[in-house]
């Protein structure tokens, strides 16, 4: 889908998808593999705050992403 973002982790992974693909992705994703998250209601990086102990590192495409998004 067109609004969409993976998180791969070493032991966990999620996909976040807006309101239009929650039908589609549990029809096309293994839920054995990914956990199903919604892009806006619970972003990723809301996520990974979640989910990542203190001093985690993070690496991420920054072809995908602004510096402003980083810093935040």
């Amino acid at each position: 889908g067109s609004a969409g973002a993976i998180v791969v982790l070493a032991e966990r992974a999620a996909i976040f998808v807006d309101g239009r693909y929650t039908v589609q992705v549990r029809n096309e994703v293994d839920p054995d593999l990914f956990e199903y998250h919604h892009l806006i209601e619970e972003p990723p990086v809301a996520w990974l705050t979640t989910v990542l102990g203190e001093g985690s590192q993070v690496a991420c495409d920054p072809r995908l992403h602004t510096l402003a998004w980083y810093q935040h």
